[in-house]
């Protein structure tokens, strides 16, 4: 016999257990509760930044069922219609995607409300609450480490019906990137800069505009949310990890180890292009509203500086115009450039959306 199963579209440009008893019913007619998927630009190394659904990497997110719209609370057993992962592989921008094992469509005919988030842990999504106040929304918290991607895909509404259809419907979630990307490029001017400062130690984000950086998010699930103005709390300096130049072909690897206790040594490099510097180290840290001018603050620790020294970062646009207002879902390429004399760091937005920041930051 045929079963009915939920059908939704996912986009990412960013795993859970069943809580619904309820048994699936025979059906007639090829219908599923599924999804496809279309995926933002991000690359993904372990828990680092997600790059988009390949051949070898896929979208694991966790897709919350709801009989009420706008009600994804877990615990609520009267909305609650399902709770678990679906896998996003390559192709499934085509084909729908759906629960495994399979989940049914209510008898009745009625819609169901889907919303997404990844990562799809469990037990990091925390403080779920249902109001119905000013309007029907669910809030839940998680809190950011530097490697992790956060994404969510905002509610939307299927029915039995419409995947039944001729041709089928299937409904996209989309998801979106509720923080922002730092990543670190870093260079010597000289050889003397190098006997000067030594290997790069420790990178660590200190601050964000004029205080320390934000580590929790309280995420609206329907509209899949989280405003940089109010939605972010908790504050506290932010690891870097490193990335991985030594693999072949070389391509630079975001991995989950600290940039902490390391000795990256410092290159010569040539021209002003600022990608002809290595990336060594990124971040995934809370979204700001930026000015253009002290966004954010580095603290980079040498083998000859070993206290460290603040590196301010302004970021730009491409053309070297100030970046102003939010920067979530946005990725700013840092290349700190260390001279013999003062220090400076320059830091423009690249494709994640991300943004390189033109010139460099010179560290003197």
């Amino acid at each position: 016999m045929k079963k009915l199963i939920f059908s939704v579209l996912a986009v990412a440009a960013m795993a859970s257990c069943s809580k619904s008893e309820l048994t699936e019913r025979p059906v007639t007619g090829d219908a599923f509760i599924g999804v496809k998927s279309e995926v933002l630009s991000v690359k993904q190394a372990t828990k680092a930044p997600f790059e988009g659904i390949t051949a070898t990497d896929s979208l694991v997110a966790r897709v919350i069922a709801s009989t009420v719209s706008g009600n994804f609370d877990p615990n609520n057993t009267t909305a609650n219609w399902h709770d678990a992962n679906m896998v996003f592989i390559q192709g499934s921008d085509t084909t729908p995607v759906g629960y495994n094992p399979s989940r049914a469509y209510p008898t009745d005919g009625s819609s169901v409300f889907l919303c997404g988030l990844y990562p799809a842990s469990t037990t990091d999504w925390k403080s779920f609450s249902f109001s119905t106040s000013p309007s029907a929304e669910t809030t839940a918290k998680y809190t950011f480490d530097g490697k992790t991607d956060v994404m969510l895909a905002a509610q939307v509404e299927t029915k039995k019906s419409e995947v039944l259809a001729t041709p089928a419907v299937y409904k996209k979630l989309v998801f979106n990137h509720m923080l922002t990307k730092l990543v670190v490029c870093a260079k010597a001017k000289t050889a003397a800069a190098i006997s000067d400062f030594g290997g790069i130690t420790e990178i660590r984000l200190s601050k964000a505009g004029s205080s320390l950086p934000f580590t929790t998010m309280e995420a609206t699930l329907s509209t899949g949310t989280a405003d940089p103005s109010s939605a972010f709390s908790v504050a506290d300096s932010m690891d870097f990890y490193t990335i991985d130049n030594t693999t072949t072909p070389a391509t630079p690897v975001a991995t989950d180890s600290l940039f902490q206790g390391k000795k990256v040594a410092l290159k010569v490099v040539d021209g002003t292009i600022v990608t002809d510097a290595p990336r060594i180290g990124y971040s995934m840290v809370a979204p700001i509203i930026a000015t253009g001018s002290d966004d954010y603050e580095l603290l980079v620790k040498t083998e000859k500086n070993p206290k460290g020294f603040p590196v301010k970062v302004n970021l730009k646009k491409p053309g070297n115009t100030a970046f102003t207002g939010s920067t979530q879902g946005k990725a700013f390429v840092i290349t700190l450039e260390f001279e013999s004399t003062p220090i400076e760091a320059l830091g423009q937005v690249t494709d994640w959306d991300e943004i390189v920041l033109p010139g460099d930051i010179t560290i003197k």
